[in-house]
């Protein structure tokens, strides 16, 4: 008699193609992105690209958490200085473009093409900002390529 659950030893890697376009996608995952939308409808031309089928772009979507993390730590400082909190309704313009186009990439930057930069790719956003994409790969903690791949 073989005792226990067997999902790990049955687990299969499923690759997925969503149909449909980022902002599609984004709008679609309940409350999970209900922040970055509401920077998207202050980043017009941002969330234009994000709607088009026909262009190219790479896009890190922030989720609420990372919103509410980012906004809980500049008011924790805006406090300390006797300032008033700000919330995403009144970050000045400038910044919200800023900040929201680091994130966007021209072109496909997917898990293959980084795979063989052990250090990461200089990578220039929109905006012409340098950041680095590196894909790691974590423990999966017993489950056979069922590994935590990430790109950063």
């Amino acid at each position: 008699m073989q005792k226990g659950n067997t999902y790990y030893e049955d687990y299969q890697i499923k690759y997925t193609e969503y149909n449909g376009t980022t902002l599609e996608f984004l709008e679609e995952q309940g409350s999970v992105y209900d922040s970055l939308l509401l920077v998207l409808e202050r980043v017009p031309d941002l969330r234009a690209r994000l709607k088009n089928p026909k262009d190219t772009i790479t896009f890190f979507a922030m989720t609420n958490n990372s919103f509410t993390n980012a906004i809980d730590a500049m008011n924790a400082i805006r406090a300390a200085g006797n300032r008033p909190h700000l919330f995403l309704e009144d970050i000045p313009q400038p910044l919200i473009d800023t900040l929201t186009y680091h994130y966007a990439f021209n072109g496909l930057h997917d898990t293959e093409s980084l795979k063989d930069f052990v250090e990461g790719k200089e990578i220039r956003s929109i905006d012409d900002y340098r950041m680095t994409m590196k894909y790691k790969v974590s423990s999966a903690s017993g489950i056979i390529e069922g590994d935590n791949s990430k790109l950063y």
